[in-house]
């Protein structure tokens, strides 16, 4: 086969990748630098479980029960539920580990290598320490620079590429812990969770921040390095279930289609049980204690050492740095810890104003009716509202909400603008505020998502020195749909956002629709909705024309918008139109998800909050 063919197949293969299909685009690149092209090609396609996984290929891919031992175990495998695996579960674990064990030529191999990475473990990384200067960039950040020499190694030095993928998910995995400890979320995600959103996406970007801001890398660089950096954590999250962890170091093969499938709990109790027939498992003790040695090599410590001198500017600046390091290795703790950009606010904690009467006493200028939505958001940053102060905070990702035992149902929609909905206006805020048996999910906000909490627009001042923000989060699903109207709660259901909630089977609760509370200043409410990008391109071109925008908002947040405050000052100053009152972004992208920002009157928000957001007795 010509080399012209192998290119086309690799090119093919990234094709194949950017359109999402992964395993088909990463067996196609596999193909073209296979060793022995013409036969590995034609033994592929005729072949090959992953391209062809028929019942004749798997039949003839394993043993018959009665002669296969690590099939019988599998069979015999009960997990506590007792459930046991289907016969398509054993075929694909045994042909996935089938070369993972190593007979006893590279066994003695092996263990003369394990002798010298415990000895010296800067060996275990070859030239990834030694081409380049270790007092310049940690370990970390230079397995992820080094991002396609590392995936090459899938073929030259498949162990070095595993270990690597588990210490960067380890890694994540830490930074994601102390974010939880920081920002005491533990209601919001279950303990059952596992690497789950969106607090994976949290500390993914406070790692990359804590990585390259120092840097000061262009904002194309900044987001491939984290796309990188997600890329090889989710990799090396699949390696971090086979326990012992040191068992890794043994394993023969490249095996890149374990990571690219998904293995059920059962099926991973079931590979970590066959292992422990594998003839590598006899070196367990040494291979546990190289593996912890070259996880010490890098140890992924986050506060500076001894041999470090790390000093930050003010509080939500680059963080600069200096090191000085006696270590001839680069180390993890080099890496500075981010400055916490979110101090706490001390002062005067006004209560919220609920007459619109005083609207005109607090006047608002051009600039900050032409950035409304800039300016809300920046207005409710440096003060705790005092519904929120008393109360404490609830926050979960929907699937056990503490207090909140009643399902709700299509036939429990509010009935927005009704008595009811004007009952419980901003004088309930107030009762709730006196009430310790109420409490809603509100959230005083210190360093959101940047995904959620920035638009690629020019950021005000207000929002460039932000320290909290009052925001009403997780709203029930079923009562979104008659305030919303039909084109945006379907455009919100057809976000990444809620995929990803109904994954974690997070049906009830989103995290979608927020709602930033009023302010003595503003008394308007901010909406932000994130939805699909088709219906926010039809939203961004139906503010030119009234009439238009109110056939996307359907009546309910038309009249929100039209009787909004923000609305009635612009009509006051001549500025007419919905572009300042009503704004759409696409801050990762015209192919990401949108989000949509709509000014809401102090009557509508306050209604919208009450019957969106549940109170918890």
């Amino acid at each position: 086969m010509s080399e012209a063919i192998a290119t086309k197949l690799e090119e093919l293969g990234n094709l194949y990748c950017d359109t999402g299909d992964t395993e088909v685009g990463l067996l196609l690149k596999e193909l073209a630098r296979s060793p022995d092209r013409a036969r590995s090609l034609r033994s592929a396609l005729l072949e090959n479980t992953s391209l062809y996984t028929t019942n004749k290929h798997l039949e003839n891919s394993v043993e018959s029960s009665s002669h296969n031992p690590s099939q019988q175990l599998l069979e015999s495998i009960i997990s506590t539920d007792n459930k046991q695996l289907s016969k398509h579960q054993i075929d694909r674990i045994l042909d996935i580990t089938r070369l993972w064990d190593r007979d006893p030529q590279d066994i003695s191999y092996l263990k003369v290598m394990i002798s010298k990475w415990s000895t010296e473990p800067s060996s275990f990384y070859g030239q990834l320490i030694y081409e380049h200067k270790p007092d310049q960039i940690s370990l970390l950040k230079l397995c992820i620079e080094q991002y396609k020499q590392i995936e090459d190694e899938a073929k030259v030095n498949s162990i070095r590429r595993r270990v690597i993928l588990v210490i960067i998910f380890e890694a994540v995995k830490k930074e994601k812990q102390e974010l939880l400890r920081k920002s005491k979320m533990k209601k919001r995600i279950p303990s059952t969770a596992n690497y789950a959103q969106p607090l994976r996406s949290q500390a993914i970007d406070a790692l990359a921040h804590r990585l390259w801001d120092s840097q000061k890398v262009s904002p194309e660089d900044f987001s491939q390095k984290k796309t990188r950096l997600l890329r090889m954590a989710r990799c090396g999250e699949k390696w971090s279930v086979i326990k012992p962890a040191g068992l890794i170091l043994g394993l023969e093969g490249n095996s890149q289609s374990f990571e690219q499938k998904k293995w059920s709990m059962l099926e991973i109790q079931a590979i970590n049980e066959l292992l422990c027939t594998f003839k590598i498992y006899s070196l367990l003790p040494t291979l546990e204690a190289a593996f912890q040695t070259i996880k010490a090599q890098c140890s992924p410590t986050i506060t500076a050492t001894e041999h470090e001198t790390v000093r930050y500017q003010s509080p939500g600046n680059f963080p600069e740095q200096s090191v000085q390091q006696n270590d001839h290795y680069p180390r993890w703790d080099a890496i500075p810890p981010l400055p916490n950009p979110h101090p706490s606010t001390t002062g005067r904690e006004p209560a919220i104003n609920t007459n619109p009467a005083n609207f005109n006493s607090n006047p608002i200028s051009i600039d900050a009716l032409l950035n409304p939505v800039d300016y809300i958001a920046g207005s409710t940053q440096s003060r705790q509202l005092a519904i929120a102060r008393n109360l404490p905070i609830q926050i979960t990702n929907g699937a056990v909400l503490s207090g909140y035992g009643q399902d709700s149902t299509a036939g429990e929609h509010a009935e927005f603008g009704s008595s009811r909905g004007k009952k419980r206006g901003l004088e309930s805020q107030t009762e709730a505020r006196d009430s310790p048996s109420k409490q809603r999910r509100i959230h005083s906000f210190s360093g959101l998502d940047s995904s959620l909490s920035q638009s690629s627009n020019t950021r005000s001042a207000y929002q460039t020195e932000v320290i909290g923000t009052n925001i009403a989060i997780m709203a029930e699903v079923c009562k979104l749909e008659s305030p919303l109207g039909v084109q945006l709660f379907k455009g919100m259901d057809a976000t990444y956002i809620r995929d990803l909630e109904k994954q974690t089977r997070c049906w009830k609760f989103t995290d979608a629709v927020r709602l930033y509370l009023p302010s003595p200043e503003v008394k308007d409410y901010k909406l932000e909705v994130w939805i699909c990008p088709s219906i926010g391109k039809v939203i961004s071109q139906a503010k030119e024309s009234a009439k238009d925008l109110r056939d996307v908002l359907d009546e309910y947040l038309f009249d929100a918008v039209n009787t909004s405050d923000w609305k009635k000052e612009q009509e006051r100053n001549g500025l007419q139109g919905f572009a300042n009152v009503v704004t759409v972004s696409f801050p990762k992208g015209d192919g990401s998800d949108c989000k949509v920002e709509i000014i809401l009157s102090a009557e509508k928000g306050s209604e919208f909050y009450e019957n969106v957001f549940p109170i918890f007795d």
